[in-house]
Parts: structure tokens; sequence; C-alpha cells
């Protein structure tokens, strides 16, 4: 009976290409930026947990309207080196307005950004179910 061949951690490691945190500089019109290509498991669960607080009502119900709107600023925010306005209104902008948010996923683990979508709706979804008289 043939044994497995068992790669070391090393090896995958060294295969994906994980050594620590990664960035890129990208041209963005006028500006260079630089993005984070991937998060760490902390910086991952932070990053959901900060989208999930940002759409949260007072009665602890979700606002779908701003799933989408609130995953954009913070993936901007945590992925990419940038200052972002304070004013809410010029946020929206940018993030609709422009193809910052575009570029930065670009960049960013493509794997990574959609599991960050998938676990804040799955969230808000079964949040709503729970919340809801049975009404989806």
């Amino acid at each position: 009976m043939a044994t497995a061949n068992v790669l070391s951690a090393n090896v995958l490691k060294q295969i994906t290409g994980i050594s620590g945190k990664q960035y890129k500089k990208v041209a963005w019109h006028t500006a260079e930026l630089v993005v984070r290509q991937f998060l760490d498991v902390q910086e991952y669960m932070n990053l959901i947990h900060q989208i999930i607080s940002d759409c949260k009502k007072p009665d602890g119900s979700i606002a779908f309207e701003l799933i989408d709107f609130s995953c954009r600023v913070n993936i901007v925010a945590t992925y990419a080196m940038v200052e972002l306005p304070e004013k809410i209104d010029d946020m929206f902008y940018i993030m609709y307005g422009s193809d910052l948010y575009d570029t930065v996923v670009k960049v960013a683990n493509g794997r990574q950004i959609s599991s960050i979508y998938d676990t804040v709706r799955s969230y808000a979804y079964e949040t709503k179910t729970v919340n809801s008289d049975g009404e989806l």
C-alpha cells in the first residue's frame, strides 16, 4: 500500500503566498493607492462585526438598505490605506459615484470579499426571521 505524501504547513504557505500582510500599490486616477490583499482572521471577524453593527437599528433588527453601503465603506476603510470623509453623504458619493470600491476589490482577495458579503447577508436574514412575524 502506497503512503500518501503529506504537504507540510511551510509548503502550503509557500505555494499560497501567505507571508504576513500583503500590500499592493495600484494607480487610481492621479493617486497611488495602497491596498491590502488579505486580512488575517481577527481583522476579518472585526470587519464583519463592524458592518453588522453599522446596520443594526435600535431595536436590534437589521437595516437591509444599509448592508451594501456599510460593506463598501468598511471594505474600503479596512483594505485600502485611505482616509474617508466624515460626512455620510460624501462617503455615499465616493462609494457609488467613483470607482474607488471597484479598484479596492480588484486587489483584495475575492474569496474573502465574497465571504464577507455572504456572512453579513446570512446574519441579516437570520435576524430578520427571528425578529419578524414570520414574513421574509
